[in-house]
């Protein structure tokens, strides 16, 4: 795979009666530019959550953020990918 930048948003959620741990990814992958290179950020928020408002304030964060701002707003996506991942 050529060289690139990617954006990766999981959220984890519980299945089933036993407490097993789902994990449904989004992976946006944007071309290399320099830029790019030294960004780099995890925001951890919202996990199991309802709650409208702590959804917002994550979902505030990470738009704020220039690992999610600069690519998002200078470069065009190359490609999207979903996975969905049994994690227990």
């Amino acid at each position: 795979m050529p060289e690139h930048f990617e954006l990766n948003f999981t959220h984890r959620f519980n299945v089933g009666e036993y407490g097993d741990m789902m994990g449904l990814t989004l992976t946006i992958f944007v071309p290399a530019a320099e830029e790019l290179r030294e960004l780099h950020a995890l925001i951890v928020g919202g996990e199991n959550s309802s709650d409208i408002a702590e959804i917002t304030r994550w979902l505030d964060a990470v738009e704020a953020d220039a690992a999610f701002r600069i690519p998002m707003t200078h470069h065009r996506a190359e490609r999207f990918a979903f996975s969905l991942d049994g994690i227990g």
